[in-house]
């Protein structure tokens, strides 16, 4: 986690301390680096680039200073405040995606300060459906739509959980599938199909990779559909080639695969490839997790179409693309043969869920 603590006052320096005594590799900004109106600056940087920024001051001084840069909560990183006394440690903004809840409490800890946490479904003791995608590291859709959910988990009205994936659901399950304070009733039901007749005022989240979800017409206003990060985006390029090409070659393997663009959990290619711009300016851009492998690697892996033989005059690898994908799931069989789009060849490799 990166961690970014602005200690805005000295008599903060005795709980800025503690916390990075803690987090050995946060980065405290002491007072004399924030003064003369240089903390906009530097809260700027770290909403672009940090996990979590902690505030030692008055709370309605880090409101000011993180208001301009928010963006929306699937991308606003944590954000805690602590008094330069240290007695309350305040959750103030992403609690759940960005994981504020939980550092509040880790700190307050630390700190010897009281947490405080505000969110509805902490307060209740209740589940939320962003601490399942958390935890299980599935993609939301649509974030508007948790709302949606979590109203109906504070209201005891009946959400049902739909994955196919019996083994995750299971897990699911173990993790969220009772509730506490004064809702004895479960929050989450759990099904590998969306029931014919729900109960009343019911709302759903459906688990699927796939853009295709047999969704019910009835139920698409009221279903936050989760992606599950299994998908390996191969690829091999020509050298030289730029951003659009390389987005144009993966949009087509998407539409061709079914596969949701939020279900790809990485790109990967050859070592040969390491510098192409166009390649990294996409993994850039999309918030990848690139992985290379050299030549001998992706020749011990099956290459499904055959000996490409232009790959293998300039990289030494009888195929890329399909090889590389095949490899990075750690899978035999391909998803998406390659294809060839323009200068960049696409392949998709599934890596299903397994434990």
């Amino acid at each position: 986690m990166r961690l970014e603590v602005f200690q805005v006052t000295d008599r903060g320096g005795k709980a800025a301390g503690k916390v990075k005594a803690h987090f050995k590799d946060a980065i405290v900004h002491r007072p004399e680096e924030i003064k003369g109106g240089r903390l906009k600056g530097l809260v700027r940087n770290a909403m672009k680039g940090g996990d979590a920024l902690v505030f030692v001051c008055a709370a309605g001084i880090a409101v000011r200073a993180v208001a301009p840069f928010l963006k929306g909560k699937e991308t606003d990183p944590a954000v805690v405040v602590m008094d330069d006394s240290a007695r309350f440690a305040i959750s103030l903004l992403s609690g759940h995606l960005g994981g504020a809840n939980a550092l509040t409490k880790d700190i307050a800890r630390i700190c010897g300060a009281k947490a405080v946490i505000s969110t509805a479904t902490d307060i209740h003791g209740l589940p939320c459906v962003e601490d399942i995608a958390k935890k299980f590291t599935l993609a939301i859709e649509d974030v508007k739509k948790i709302k949606i959910i979590n109203s109906a988990v504070l209201d005891n009205r009946k959400v049902y959980v739909i994955d196919a994936i019996a083994t995750r659901a299971a897990l699911i399950k173990k993790s969220f599938g009772k509730s506490g304070g004064n809702y004895p009733r479960r929050a989450f039901d759990f099904r590998s199909a969306f029931p014919a007749i729900p109960l009343p005022r019911s709302v759903f989240v459906c688990v699927s990779p796939f853009t295709k979800v047999n969704i019910p017409p009835r139920f698409v206003s009221r279903t936050l559909i989760l992606r599950p990060k299994e998908f390996v985006f191969g690829t091999g390029c020509m050298k030289g080639v730029g951003l659009k090409e390389v987005e144009a070659a993966f949009n087509a393997a998407l539409k061709r695969s079914g596969v949701a663009a939020r279900a790809v959990r990485n790109v990967a290619t050859i070592d040969v490839k390491r510098r192409e711009r166009g390649l990294n300016a996409f993994v850039r851009k999309n918030g990848f997790v690139i992985e290379y492998f050299d030549k001998d690697t992706l020749n011990a892996a099956p290459a499904p179409s055959g000996v490409s033989k232009a790959a293998l005059a300039a990289t030494g690898a009888a195929g890329v693309a399909e090889c590389a994908a095949l490899v990075s799931a750690r899978v035999k069989k391909i998803w998406l043969k390659k294809i060839k789009v323009g200068r960049v060849t696409a392949a998709m490799a599934w890596a299903p869920f397994t434990s």
